[in-house]
């Protein structure tokens, strides 16, 4: 095998691992980029959640008012015997 053919593997191989890794590299970053921005979107959420009260929640998930009040207040007088 002559120098040159050799050196042309050894060249190829490189660019083949540089690019591999590379390509690693930038999909590693954009996975924390993803997280950062989903785990900031759910401190939203958080805080909008944190603000509502349980009626309103109830509410905002399918209840009817009357049905979420009766509903809830069972709930604390439950937990005011125990």
């Amino acid at each position: 095998m002559s120098y040159r053919l050799q050196f042309c593997l050894i060249i190829a191989c490189a660019a083949f691992a540089c690019g591999f890794f590379y390509g690693q590299a930038t999909g590693k970053k954009h996975n924390l980029q993803q997280a950062i921005a989903a785990f900031a979107a759910r401190e939203e959420i958080n805080h909008a959640v944190d603000k509502v009260d349980a009626v309103d929640l109830c509410l905002a998930l399918g209840g009817v008012r009357e049905t979420c009040r009766s509903a809830l207040r069972r709930v604390g007088e439950a937990a005011k015997s125990e």
